[in-house]
């Protein structure tokens, strides 16, 4: 079975733009770690996690974000997910993690606030 998921990564100076186009599964979640364990290596300050294109996410994907988040936070950078649809942002209220995530209604509106 092959990874349902796309990802596309801009950078703009100490930023990294993660456009994600597809579901975050069990299946794709391992590829979606890989790209996010890579950009930690280049020491952005701030990752910009596109999710306008994310249809579903499982407890696999969460796991991911809430990973990446802890690891990011500890050497001091950022981590703003932008332009998750309705069933996403409630699945990750219904986890808990809103709480933990900065959130913004599209990568646009993300930039203008944390840019």
């Amino acid at each position: 079975m092959t990874a349902t998921v796309l990802i596309q990564v801009e950078s703009i100076e100490s930023k990294r733009i993660v456009k994600i186009v597809g579901d975050i599964d069990t299946v794709s979640a391992p590829e979606v770690e890989l790209t996010l364990s890579s950009l930690r290596a280049e020491e952005a300050l701030t990752f910009f996690i596109d999710l306008h294109s994310v249809a579903y996410i499982s407890s696999m994907g969460l796991r991911v974000f809430l990973s990446h988040l802890k690891k990011t936070r500890s050497s001091g950078s950022r981590v703003i997910l932008c332009g998750a649809n309705h069933l996403v942002v409630e699945v990750f209220r219904i986890s808990g993690f809103t709480s933990l995530f900065e959130m913004c209604d599209s990568l646009e509106g993300a930039m203008a606030m944390f840019g």
